[in-house]
């Protein structure tokens, strides 16, 4: 895989140029969502950051981000404060009945973290459901809930942040780590001699920008600029720095 060696774009909390007679596109994400969305040196990278700058050119817009936690920004769209959320969201039929979505931008789902050499082990999700070891989590997570739910065999561990999970995962107390596929793979590519993404994804599900039901007309136009970026390669060509797979 091939990642990003920069980023580009406003540092967080900059405007844009003061004379851009251009209209605001408000775009809100989570600030540490790598590899979607966070801050490096001052300035936001990751495929959301790169396809929201691409985004607001195409639509003759002015960029402006603006970061909230991860249970917040769906409120925040909803009362007004932002246009658009992208943040790696994934299409639920609860969030389908309070939001709007563009066409999905890329197939993910629940995978699982191994040591290196040991991925392979899990070809295929029914590998994965029968595993027998200890399975580590975060706790309150859509992975663990699927996996209390799915794998019968293991022995859950929950964590309280991905950096125990890790460390738990590295020194042989858990044999997999299950999460959300784009942060795992992150964390993968950041440390191929320990980490392995096993081959198997399990609970697929799309990921869309979310817009306020409200306001169809900037859906519509970011589904026409979806539709020509996936024409012309420049869907592949965003996300590919970032991300394994497209969709």
């Amino acid at each position: 895989m091939l990642f990003a060696a920069g980023c580009l774009g406003p540092r967080p909390g900059d405007g844009f140029r003061a004379a851009d007679p251009r209209p605001v596109l408000r775009a809100g994400t989570v600030a540490d969502a790598a590899p979607l969305a966070f801050v490096r040196d001052g300035e936001w990278c990751g495929a959301e950051a790169d396809m929201g700058r691409a985004l607001a050119d195409r639509l003759d817009r002015r960029l402006e981000w603006r970061a909230y936690s991860e249970g917040d920004l769906e409120s925040a769209l909803r009362r007004g404060e932002i246009d658009i959320a992208m943040a790696g969201l994934a299409v639920t039929p609860e969030r389908r009945a309070a939001l709007d979505f563009a066409r999905p931008y890329l197939a993910s789902g629940i995978g699982a973290l191994a040591r290196a050499g040991e991925a392979a082990r899990y070809p295929t999700a029914p590998d994965l459901q029968a595993a027998d070891g200890s399975v580590g989590v975060l706790g309150g997570s859509r992975a663990e809930a699927w996996a209390g739910r799915y794998l019968p065999r293991a022995r859950l561990r929950a964590f309280d942040t991905s950096a125990d999970a890790l460390d738990a995962l590295r020194g042989g107390s858990i044999d997999l780590f299950l999460g959300e596929a784009p942060f795992l793979w992150n964390l993968a590519r950041r440390d191929p001699a320990r980490l392995g993404m096993v081959p198997a994804l399990v609970d697929r599900t799309d990921l869309a920008w979310a817009f306020q039901p409200a306001v169809p007309t900037l859906r519509e136009a970011a589904n026409r600029v979806l539709e020509e970026w996936i024409r012309d390669g420049t869907l592949a060509a965003l996300l590919g720095p970032w991300l394994p797979a497209t969709r």
